[in-house]
C-alpha cells in the first residue's frame, strides 16, 4: 500500500474503483411492475389513513401553495421563507382546481413508489443486482413504517423520489462514459435541483459538494496519478451539480427581491440550531414548536419570555435574533451543544 498518499488520492482511487464497476441490469422502468405490490399497500394506506383535517405541517404547504397562484411567494408582512418552494408547487395545482386532497397524498404513494423504483435502477446499475429486488422492497416497506411519508402533505415522498431519481441518473451518466450520456445529465441536474427547492438545506449541500467535485477534478487532473474515467466522475459530479443550482437561480433571484438579502434559502435554521444549543438539562436539542412555548406552561416555562419577545417580529428578523442567540449559548456552553448535536 502506498502510504505516502495523501488521504485525497485515496478518495479518488474509491471513487475510481466504483465508477469501473462493470454495469449490469436494466433502467427501473424495466423493472418497475415488479414492484407494485408497494404501490398496492401505499394506496390503501392512503385511503386507510387520510383525514379530513389538516395535521402537521399541512396548512403551512397548502398556504404556500395558494400564495404561488397569487403570483408571490411570502407575503411581505410575514417574509416566511420557512421551507422552499417545492412541494407547494406541486400542491398549487390541486388548490387552484379545487380538487381533493386525497388526490394530493394519493401523488405522494406515486413519488414514494417511483423513488423506490429507482433506487431498484441504482442497485442494478452500479452492480448490485444479486438480491436488488429483496433489497428495494426491504427499503419500501422500511419507508412505508413511516406512515406520515404517504398519508400526509408532507414532503418526504417526493424528497425520496428525488434523490433517488438524482442518483440513478448520475450513475446512468458514469456508466455512459466515454460516449453521449444523452438527457442522464439534465434529468440528475433537476432532480437534484428540484431537491434543494423542496428541502432547501441541500442547496448548501449542492454548494458544497460543487466545491469538493471542482477541486477533486483539478487534483485529477494535474496529478497524473488517475485516468481519464476518474476525472469523469468528478467532472460529470460538478456539471449535474452546476445544473442543480442553476434551476435554484430564480428562488434565490426572488428571495433576494424580497429580503435584499444574497444567497438566502431560508429562515428556519436559526430557530432548529438554538434549540440544539440550549444549556438546560431537560432539552436535549430536538427542536419544538414556537406556538406551544408561548403558552408557558410545564416543559417550555424557561423559554416563554425569549420566545414572547421573538413573536412580535417578522420571520427573517426572528431567524437572526435565534442564531445570534444560539452563537452565545455555542461559546458558552460548548460541551452541551456537542451533547445535544451528538
Amino acid at each position: 500500500m502506498d502510504t505516502g498518499r495523501p488521504r485525497v488520492g485515496k478518495l479518488i482511487s474509491a471513487m475510481e474503483k466504483f465508477s469501473q464497476t462493470p454495469p449490469c441490469g436494466t433502467p427501473p422502468r424495466g423493472e418497475t411492475f415488479k414492484l407494485l405490490p408497494l404501490l398496492a399497500l401505499y394506496t390503501v394506506y392512503v385511503f386507510g389513513h387520510s383525514q379530513s383535517s389538516l395535521r402537521g405541517d399541512e396548512s403551512r404547504y397548502l398556504l404556500n401553495a395558494a400564495n404561488i397562484l397569487h403570483g408571490k411567494y411570502a407575503t411581505a408582512e410575514t417574509l416566511m421563507f420557512w421551507n422552499g418552494p417545492g412541494y407547494p408547487l406541486y400542491l398549487a395545482p390541486f388548490v387552484g382546481l379545487r380538487l381533493p386532497l386525497l388526490l394530493a397524498r394519493l401523488g405522494n404513494a406515486l413519488f414514494l413508489f417511483f423513488g423506490v423504483s429507482y433506487f431498484h435502477g441504482i442497485l442494478r446499475v452500479t452492480g448490485f443486482e444479486k438480491r436488488s429486488l429483496a433489497y428495494a422492497y426491504g427499503m419500501g416497506i422500511l419507508l412505508h413504517a413511516h406512515g406520515s411519508v404517504v398519508d400526509m402533505l408532507m414532503t418526504e415522498s417526493l424528497c425520496v423520489f428525488l434523490v433517488c431519481a438524482g442518483a440513478y441518473h448520475f450513475a446512468a451518466t458514469l456508466r455512459a462514459y466515454p460516449g453521449s450520456a444523452g438527457w442522464h445529465p439534465w434529468k440528475a441536474g433537476l432532480a437534484i435541483g428540484y431537491l434543494a427547492l423542496t428541502k432547501v438545506y441541500y442547496g448548501y449541500v449542492i454548494e458544497v459538494m460543487l466545491g469538493i467535485s471542482i477541486l477533486a477534478w483539478l487534483w485529477v487532473r494535474f496529478n497524473g496519478k488517475s485516468d481519464q474515467r476518474t476525472a469523469a466522475f468528478w467532472l460529470a459530479g460538478a456539471r449535474i451539480l452546476s445544473i442543480g443550482l442553476l434551476c435554484c437561480l430564480p428562488y434565490l433571484g426572488y428571495t433576494y427581491n424580497q429580503t435584499g438579502r444574497v444567497h438566502f434559502w431560508g429562515d428556519s435554521g436559526g430557530q432548529q440550531l438554538y434549540c440544539m444549543t440550549l444549556p438546560e438539562n431537560e432539552f436535549l436539542g430536538d427542536w419544538f414548536y414556537f406556538d406551544a412555548v408561548l403558552d408557558g406552561t410545564g416543559f417550555f416555562h424557561s423559554q416563554t419570555a425569549f420566545f414572547r419577545q421573538l413573536s412580535t417580529m417578522d420571520y427573517i428578523s426572528r431567524d437572526e435574533a435565534f442564531r445570534n442567540a444560539a452563537l452565545r449559548n455555542i461559546k458558552e456552553h460548548p460541551n452541551k451543544y456537542f451533547r445535544n448535536w451528538r
